[in-house]
């Protein structure tokens, strides 16, 4: 009686051997391949906040507390979270006030500075919110062109008039990524008038590469008109609970009082932070380490391609491709399933904002291309429509964990125990061709593509195809057309 996949066939089907058979399957497993690669998941790096969950450890010290407080009232002054925050920037307690996110510092703080038909000058294009708490507070947002992507000390001087009461600065600055020196901004600060207040937003400064990331901090017992403000909702991950904090001089005691929530932040989010500033030093130095590396990669890439990206030292690139406004920049990066913040609502129509997301290593790298090249070299049909070679010198941008081709399963001899510890087949007959019933050998679906990071989903399919090259003419040759998806003129 025949064993195996022949079994289950009509009788008339009984004279088709086994390797015909098996020949099918490895075909048909080809084709789910190479659909699986053409199936790409959406990317969306439109937000700033990390990706990933937070360590379990966090989250567990959230739920611990949910469990034992929720229904009580939280430490308004959040006595311990603050301890342990002056502990790490050596200062006292008294010069922080943590609330429910930066955003509502900001907001309080505008509130508190602003009269109605008094100025708040910024930076622009920047953090959107800056026009809109000056606006909420009754006074007037003064916008102050960047020059060349860059905050100018001397231009947001120019701007401060009479009616001057707020300046913002967002460092690195959101949207564009570039990166002020704390040199450069205490020049600003002692040029500024004594009735003008400076809001340094450091949202982003555990990604800058450019000094130490409290070199702002150092800045306060100098200028005492000076709040620096920080916020656990990007590399901490911790969005969702909405902590921040604001750190004053000695000096701003009377108006870090009058920023404080009226009732403190819930504990849950005092719990996570507290916890995480307990613990995830050596994650967020990880975190950091990562987007150093990726962004260093990506802005390498897209200089060798027709986009104007400044350089950048947050975790999002400022995007602008020659032709083309952002808004049908965004289109032709969503019809790619790459989905970026439009850069109108951010100040500036003609650019779009990506985020970093990779978390992907390069080790490995060669390895993974070598089998893609083998299985296109072997004529199997992988949807590649633009990858790096191999032994291309430029950075390798190719997915961590791209599915290998599986190729002919390799013969094995009667009563072999296989790698994955399948059951060898009985004596006397012949192997199945497919893995038996209860066989626990790690297996993964053609579909499960992984996701890709931002790099190789801009190569991937080609965002300025139609009328640009893709590459210059000296790496074009280092190109591989795969499905015939690049420009003509490529």
């Amino acid at each position: 009686m025949p064993h195996g996949p022949a079994r289950l066939l009509p009788s008339k089907f009984e004279a088709i051997g086994e390797e015909e058979i098996n020949r099918e399957l490895r075909e048909r497993r080809r084709r789910e391949h190479a659909v699986a690669l053409e199936r790409v998941p959406v990317l969306d790096p439109a937000g700033t906040e990390w990706p990933d969950l937070p360590n379990a450890e966090v989250v567990n010290a959230s739920i611990y507390a949910a469990r034992g407080r929720v229904n009580g009232y939280p430490d308004r002054l959040a006595t311990r979270l603050r301890r342990r925050l002056a502990a790490r920037h050596d200062v006292e307690p008294e010069q922080i006030v943590v609330g429910n996110g930066a955003a509502e510092l900001l907001q309080t703080a505008a509130h508190v500075l602003l009269e109605p038909g008094d100025e708040l000058v910024t930076p622009w294009p920047s953090y959107p919110l800056y026009r809109l708490m000056a606006q909420r507070a009754g006074g007037r947002p003064v916008a102050v062109d960047l020059a060349a992507g860059r905050i100018d000390p001397e231009a947001v001087l120019a701007a401060v008039t009479e009616r001057t009461r707020v300046v913002t600065i967002c460092n690195p600055n959101d949207p564009t990524g570039t990166y002020l020196a704390s040199s450069r901004l205490a020049e600003l600060l002692a040029a500024l008038p004594e009735r003008v207040h400076v809001l340094l937003d450091e949202a982003y400064t555990h990604f800058q590469d450019v000094e130490d990331r409290d070199a702002g901090l150092a800045l306060l017992e100098a200028f005492p008109r000076l709040l620096v403000l920080r916020t656990f909702s990007k590399v901490y991950g911790l969005s969702g609970l909405r902590a921040g904090y604001v750190v004053g001089s000695p000096q701003a005691g009377g108006l870090l009082d009058a920023l404080a929530p009226a009732l403190g932040v819930n504990p849950l989010s005092q719990a996570a932070a507290e916890q995480a500033l307990k613990i995830g030093d050596g994650e967020i130095e990880r975190r950091r380490t990562l987007v150093v590396e990726q962004r260093g990669r990506l802005l390498d890439a897209l200089s060798e391609m027709p986009v104007d990206a400044p350089p950048s030292e947050a975790n999002f690139v400022w995007l602008r491709a020659a032709r083309l406004n952002g808004a049908e920049l965004a289109a032709r990066l969503e019809e790619a399933n790459v989905r970026v913040a439009a850069g109108g609502p951010l100040g500036d129509s003609d650019h779009v904002r990506a985020a970093i997301r990779g978390g992907r290593r390069r080790s490995g790298c060669s390895r993974r291309w070598r089998r893609r090249w083998r299985a296109e070299r072997d004529g199997a049909s992988v949807a590649l429509p633009l990858a790096l070679r191999w032994s291309s010198p430029t950075p390798c941008l190719l997915p961590a964990r791209a599915p290998a081709d599986p190729g002919p399963p390799a013969p094995r001899a009667l009563g072999a125990r296989s790698r994955r510890g399948c059951p060898p087949a009985p004596a006397g007959r012949s192997p199945a061709p497919l893995r038996p019933r209860g066989c626990r050998g790690r297996s993964r679906p053609a579909s499960a593509v992984p996701e890709m990071d931002l790099g190789v989903r801009l190569l991937r399919l080609g965002i300025f195809l139609r009328g640009f090259s893709v590459v210059p003419a000296r790496v074009a040759e280092d190109v591989v057309p795969a499905t015939g998806l690049l420009a003509d003129r490529l």
